[in-house]
C-alpha cells in the first residue's frame, strides 16, 4: 500500500521497527545503486543487491518491491539528491 503522497513508497511502522525499516531500505538501495552503477540493470539480479545488503531477496520485495519498483524509489532517491 501506497502512502499518500508518496508514489511506490510502503507506510513505516511506528517506532522501532519504523526506524529498523529505514535502515534496510536505506542499505538495500545502496548496494542497488553500486550494483547497477557496475554491471547496468540488465546485469544486475535481486539476489546480488540481497547478499550485497545483507538480506534475503524476501526482504527485497518485502521493503521496495520487484526490480523495476527498485529503479524508481532509486530516481527518487536521486531526484531529492539534486
Amino acid at each position: 500500500m501506497d502512502a499518500p503522497g508518496t508514489p511506490g513508497e510502503r507506510p513505516r511502522p511506528p517506532g522501532r521497527r519504523g526506524v529498523q525499516a529505514d535502515d534496510t531500505r536505506s542499505t538495500i538501495l545502496a548496494a542497488a545503486r553500486r550494483h547497477f552503477a557496475k554491471t547496468g540493470y540488465a546485469g544486475t539480479s535481486l539476489k546480488d543487491i540481497a547478499s550485497e545488503a545483507g538480506v534475503s531477496v524476501q526482504t527485497v520485495y518485502d521493503s521496495i518491491g520487484p526490480k523495476p519498483a527498485l529503479v524508481r524509489a532509486l530516481n527518487d532517491q536521486i531526484d531529492g539528491e539534486a
